[in-house]
């Protein structure tokens, strides 16, 4: 469950599901202000493939440090 630090009118509380065996995100519940409920479900989850050459370009800042797993 995750909460705004600041009150803000997009959302209240946002709970997020996640499979106990591989950690990954299952499921996000938005709550907003008004009541209502924007829920996404995320059913076959594609990790850890390539991005094709040019779909994507990362350039950080200047003195930004990259941290690497």
């Amino acid at each position: 469950e995750a909460k705004p630090k600041e009150p803000s009118p997009t959302y209240q509380t946002m709970l997020i599901f996640a499979d106990a065996a591989t950690s990954q995100v299952r499921r996000v519940l938005i709550l907003d202000a008004q009541g209502n409920r924007n829920r996404f479900d995320f059913l076959e989850p594609v990790v850890n493939q390539d991005v094709p050459t040019g779909e994507f370009n990362f350039e950080p800042p200047a003195g930004t440090k990259i941290v690497k797993p």
